[in-house]
């Protein structure tokens, strides 16, 4: 309950800090009148124990809120994906966070509409993190960026931001997973769609994911048409799907940064099945 107070005065403040655009407006109040106007929508229950107040979501307010979350959620990606590099990092020098921000971004402004054009985004990025540095969520120190201890109330904060884009970059890495398992020129871009979907079906069965659009396959479509447009896949003359001989150690790199190392070796492993499963099915119908 005062978690929850706690993040979302956070979230207030840094949007206020660094407003989305001039026609953003936020909610009156603070993050205690936030929680009691929920809950007075009925949306939010509340349970209680010897430690205090637990307030939760019941299974169908979840799948509910995904659609609010998703509604908000290009205001939240780009501080989301600062705070996702100080998730593995514990500091991070402005090149290092200004490069891999440049890599992911135009994958994140495709699928979400974020309204900054690249020769914008350096000046946003270091406007979040003054922000994030006067809030406590990171130190500059001898020009790098440092996260808070973490067994402190800040990098649990900071650690509760970058969730909310986590789920975008899961599937970001999913998808090019799955491909490099493949191989070159082995799977069209509607055969890695279908695998892309199948995996996210089985990857939120396997963490109790609750967000029918974690395997929404327009997303995934969305993502690999990006990736075609940018010149990083290309098609064969039967639709086949090359990639850069580098694609794999940049893919890593980028992962390495912003998804936790168990999450990455889960989608590994279920990319991995995925295709030993894909040449058992062709291998059968070569003997039938």
């Amino acid at each position: 309950d005062q978690a929850m107070e706690r993040v979302l005065d956070l979230c207030l403040t840094l949007l206020r800090a660094v407003p989305y655009s001039p026609h953003t407006t936020l909610p009156e109040g603070d993050g205690r009148s936030l929680i009691e106007h929920v809950k007075g929508m009925d949306l939010l229950a509340e349970q209680k124990d010897a430690l205090g107040k637990i307030l939760y979501l019941n299974e169908q307010n979840a799948v509910l809120m995904t659609y609010y979350r998703n509604n908000v959620l290009h205001i939240f990606a780009l501080p989301s994906l600062l705070a996702s590099f100080f998730q593995s990092s514990s500091r991070m020098s402005r090149e290092q966070i200004l490069r891999y921000t440049r890599a992911l971004y135009p994958f994140l402004q495709s699928e979400l509409f974020i309204r900054w054009p690249l020769s914008e985004l350096d000046e946003v990025v270091d406007q979040w993190l003054a922000a994030f540095v006067e809030q406590g969520l990171l130190r500059f120190k001898k020009d790098v960026y440092v996260r808070p201890e973490p067994s402190s109330r800040e990098f649990v904060l900071l650690t509760l931001l970058s969730r909310a884009i986590a789920q975008t970059l899961q599937r970001f890495y999913m998808a090019i997973a799955l491909l490099l398992n493949s191989g070159q020129n082995t799977l069209s871009a509607e055969q890695l769609e279908d695998l892309c979907t199948v995996m996210a079906q089985r990857l939120s069965i396997l963490h109790g994911l609750n967000a029918p659009e974690f395997f929404d396959k327009s997303l995934f479509r969305h993502f690999i048409q990006t990736l075609l447009d940018l010149g990083v896949l290309r098609k064969d003359s039967a639709g086949k799907l090359s990639y850069h001989p580098m694609l794999g150690e940049l893919a890593e790199g980028a992962a390495k940064r912003v998804l936790p190392a168990e999450i990455r070796l889960s989608i590994r492993q279920v990319a991995l099945h995925s295709n030993e499963e894909e040449q058992d099915a062709g291998n059968g119908e070569g003997v039938a």
